[in-house]
């Protein structure tokens, strides 16, 4: 495995850990962002499940299980056509709304890249 995806895999599966947990347990901020994009509480703690597994996805690629790492950067980029779907309904227009999704698309493509080739 490379070491490239080795570190964004690690950085993902830190980033997902933190935003899963945060949507699970329904912090303010998190609730706020969600009712702002038209997320329903329960439908923000399903995607915090969802990051959290991809979260586990994402350690698994780093011990070098390629299959966690495959699934969790398709799981990822469909979330992340999703976020950018919810920000865009919501009338979020400026590139600082979309940016985060976008990029975290892009390491989990590259991820899903290195994989692959590995």
């Amino acid at each position: 495995m490379h070491v490239a995806s080795i570190v964004i895999a690690i950085f993902l599966a830190v980033f997902f850990g933190f935003l899963g947990v945060s949507k699970v347990i329904g912090t303010k901020t998190v609730n706020a962002l969600l009712a702002h994009v038209g997320v329903s509480p329960s439908l923000g703690r399903a995607i915090g499940g969802a990051e959290c597994l991809a979260a586990l996805g994402f350690f698994g690629a780093a011990l070098w299980i390629k299959a966690a790492g495959i699934a969790a950067a398709i799981g990822v980029v469909l979330l992340m056509f999703g976020a950018v779907y919810y920000h865009l309904r919501a009338g979020d227009r400026n590139p600082k709304d979309l940016a985060p999704a976008i990029v975290i698309a892009i390491l989990s493509v590259a991820v899903l890249g290195l994989l692959a080739t590995a």
